[in-house]
């Protein structure tokens, strides 16, 4: 097929496709090179493009991009995967963003235990590979009033040389009172800049950090203090501060 197939439920050729296909369920095709797009579904053999899906893309080579609300899934795995679960045997170039990314050649994973004054005790999974991992992440904060946390967050990691690792990362957190209703959650965001120090499967982490949370200035409330540094700024829309934390992680 070249060119263009649109259907109401599902688009199947046998062969190789090099155009567009877009259907309200699902597209099946051998090679695809160009673009599927599909409500529910995409499978194919080999992709050089896109494939986008409101559940669920399959394919064994990828060169390109899978977007999916739910699962991507590729044998070998050269572009990126965007989804909620990401899939693949190997990775040669790319990556994924999602809550959980699962590489067999070529990923990286670990499991953190942390402290730190924004997140007193926090648990963070990290998936993906090395230029590019996904952070999940859940603790609790001892202040006079308590606060449970969650975030979400993406993450690099360059070698520095004798198992030393400059570790930078963006974390997204929601703080919660212990009622646990998000209509009166604080967002922060931190840039953490991170230098780990790796031995064998454990590694060491500091982590220095500069904040910015949605806490207008004047505002009374539990959500008010979320760390135990004093913000340096404040103006009408929020605050930004300095933080500090170490880790301590299994690694893959």
């Amino acid at each position: 097929m070249t060119g263009f197939q649109s259907s109401g439920l599902l688009n199947v050729t046998k062969g190789n496709v090099t155009g567009y296909q877009t259907a309200g369920l699902t597209n099946i095709s051998g090679d695809v090179k160009g673009l599927q797009n599909g409500g529910l579904s995409n499978h194919a053999k080999n992709v050089e493009g896109v494939q986008t899906a409101g559940l669920v893309n399959t394919a064994k080579e990828v060169f390109g991009l899978q977007l999916s609300g739910i699962i991507n899934k590729a044998t070998h795995l050269k572009g990126y995967q965007i989804g909620l679960v990401n899939v693949a045997d190997s990775v040669e170039k790319g990556g994924g963003i999602g809550l959980i990314n699962l590489y067999k050649k070529g990923g990286y994973r670990e499991v953190e235990i942390s402290v730190a004054d924004y997140q007193n005790v926090g648990l963070s999974y990290k998936s993906g590979v090395k230029f590019l991992y996904s952070i999940i992440s859940v603790g609790y904060n001892f202040l006079d009033t308590p606060l449970f946390s969650a975030g979400f967050g993406i993450g690099t990691l360059t070698d520095l040389g004798a198992n030393w690792f400059f570790k930078p990362e963006l974390i997204w957190y929601n703080y919660l009172t212990k009622d646990l209703s998000f209509n009166t959650a604080t967002q922060s965001s931190h840039l953490r800049l991170g230098i780990m120090k790796r031995a064998n499967k454990l590694a060491i982490t500091l982590y220095p950090s500069v904040y910015y949370a949605n806490v207008p200035k004047g505002l009374e409330g539990e959500l008010t203090k979320i760390g135990e540094i004093k913000p340096f700024a404040q103006n009408k829309h929020g605050q930004f501060g300095f933080g500090l934390g170490l880790g301590v992680a299994f690694l893959k």
